[in-house]
């Protein structure tokens, strides 16, 4: 089943699903429990943005098993694999969206009892939380669906466990580095290298690119006293 929007590139696909869940919400069945079974009410549970990036976690902690078929790649001689993942990731777990909360009502007897229910977490909080800005698209409101860390370290824990090495790929950068839908911001055309990035130290210009690709070195290197498990499934 379609998730409704057509779509060419990552941001584009963020956006028609943001887009897609305002429609639901504002012409769909009240009555009707939706995503995750949590209400089908903008007051009573996920905004868009929420469930546009719970779709996106969705697909990407179901797309492979990191047990079962992992173990098949090593059976089948496997050594190494090649991630390709954008610049845009986040600390904040995608679980943070939807929380259980219990509160204490007054009953028609006067007594106090405790009632279970949810929090959803607010959209401004979403996009602060599981998005990134594009700075070449800034004008344009375009933000990435961020990647979480967790996510990325329990794959590379996997990883290690049954001997594949791992290799993380930018395949993406703000602005995009190419044209197509792989740049991430298609139908956009591609504005890193001509907007003011190359060469980035002139003129006092903000240098994205490799600002981003120090602090992705950093973080994996980090994880060499934070998380080893998962540092030994880098290749």
């Amino acid at each position: 089943e379609s998730t409704g929007p057509r779509w060419n590139s990552e941001t584009d696909l963020l956006s028609g699903l943001v887009e897609h869940y305002q429609q639901e919400l504002e012409g769909g069945d009240e009555g009707q429990d939706t995503l995750g079974g949590y209400p089908n009410k903008q007051k009573d549970g996920l905004e868009p943005w929420g469930k546009a990036i719970q779709t996106f976690h969705a697909f990407r902690s179901s797309y492979i098993d990191f047990d079962e078929e992992l173990k098949t790649l090593k059976d089948l001689g496997i050594k190494y694999v090649r991630v390709p993942v954008s610049w845009c990731w986040t600390d904040h777990d995608p679980s943070e969206l939807v929380a259980k909360v219990t509160t204490v009502k007054v009953d028609d007897d006067g007594d106090e009892v405790e009632v279970d229910g949810w929090s959803y977490m607010e959209e401004n909080e979403v996009k602060e939380k599981f998005t990134c800005l594009d700075p070449f698209f800034e004008e344009d409101g375009v933000r990435w669906p961020a990647i979480p860390r967790n996510l990325v370290i329990s794959f590379l824990k996997a990883c290690s466990k049954h001997g594949i090495g791992a290799t993380l790929d930018i395949h993406t950068y703000p602005g995009g580095t190419s044209i197509g839908t792989f740049s991430g911001v298609w139908p956009r055309y591609s504005r890193f290298w001509t907007h003011g990035d190359q060469p980035a130290t002139n003129e006092g210009k903000q240098d994205v690119g490799r600002t981003i690709l120090k602090d992705f070195i950093s973080w994996v290197e980090s994880l060499a006293e934070s998380e080893p498990e998962a540092f030994l499934g880098l290749r």
